[in-house]
């Protein structure tokens, strides 16, 4: 039997939060929640008027 190295794995990164996504859990999935963490981040509200708006820089 030819004698033949394996060559472990490297976890997917998350381009959003750049932590590693374990196998068992369906990359894509961790994806959309990230991507929907980061929108209601990325929402201000107005202190006179309680209107939401998006931040955009």
């Amino acid at each position: 039997m030819a004698n033949t190295n394996v060559t472990p794995r490297e976890l997917p990164i998350c381009p959003i939060c750049q932590t590693g996504v374990a196998f068992e859990v369906r990359f894509e999935k961790h994806l959309k929640k990230c991507e929907k963490a980061k929108e209601e981040r990325d929402k201000v509200t107005c202190e006179t008027c309680g209107v939401v708006f998006k931040k955009t820089c």
